[in-house]
């Protein structure tokens, strides 16, 4: 019988054999042995909650500034959030389609011979 065999009659302690002697003066950025900080749940979901805010100012402050001088050849997906992507691209609408990049040389070409 395994208990016998570790002379306990209760059944066989496994795991390490719990906590052992550690110094008392050497301090840990992380807390040091077995820790378990008093309101952990709450720290914790003000420090989510910090970051949410400040993702969030910061995807609103990126979409607010967000500017292509040149616009893209295909259609990016930060264009369906930003508000200035329909001034920046003339053809937004047809990326948005799945349509073809029309270069403004091209599309002034174009332009020019459709109104004669």
């Amino acid at each position: 019988d395994i208990c016998a065999h570790l002379g306990s009659s209760r059944g066989a302690v496994l795991g390490g054999g719990g906590h052992y002697h550690y110094p008392a003066h050497v301090w840990t950025p992380a807390g040091g042995w077995w820790v378990n900080p008093p309101n952990w749940k709450r720290n914790l979901g003000i420090a989510f909650g910090f970051l949410g805010f400040s993702l969030y100012n910061l995807m609103s402050l990126s979409v607010k500034l967000e500017r292509r001088p040149m616009p893209p050849k295909n259609y990016i997906p930060s264009q369906g959030w930003c508000t200035n992507a329909a001034l920046d691209d003339p053809d937004l609408e047809t990326k948005k389609a799945g349509g073809t990049y029309i270069p403004a040389a091209e599309r002034a070409e174009a332009a020019k011979h459709s109104h004669h």
